[in-house]
């Protein structure tokens, strides 16, 4: 499965593309809208992965071009968890798939299936490691 990874170039965000990478996703990363709608528009691309910059004017407008320019793109909003309950409706008026940080990565693996319809009939750990 290709996924694309839009990002602010933060540690949290290599660590999830780390990780997707781990479970033997094919993953592209992108830094800017521009960036991410160009690459859109030169690769196949299954579920885009947006981990939201802290503004908020600037989380709806991401979320905005996305859904505008690619309506049946399966999308998944990742934000920080100290959102205002108006803001969290606000961005799953764009995608019902989001997760506040933190999460369990096993949320974003479920998070991902649910927005393709592919489950993974293996996982590459251990949900209960310790």
């Amino acid at each position: 499965m290709n996924l694309l990874v839009t990002h602010d170039d933060t540690l949290f965000s290599a660590l999830i593309v780390e990780f997707l990478r781990f479970q033997r996703y094919a993953v592209s990363e992108t830094k800017t809208i521009e960036t991410t709608l160009t690459a859109l528009e030169q690769r196949k691309v299954d579920l885009a992965i947006c981990v939201l910059p802290d503004d908020p004017a600037e989380r709806l407008s991401i979320l905005a071009e996305l859904r505008h320019r690619h309506p049946s793109l399966p999308l998944i909003a990742l934000a920080a968890n100290s959102m205002s309950d108006q803001m969290q409706a606000q961005i799953q008026e764009y995608t019902p798939h989001y997760l506040a940080r933190p999460f369990a990565v096993v949320s974003l693996l479920g998070a991902i299936a649910d927005a393709t319809g592919i489950r993974k009939t293996r996982m590459s750990f251990s949900a209960t490691s310790g």
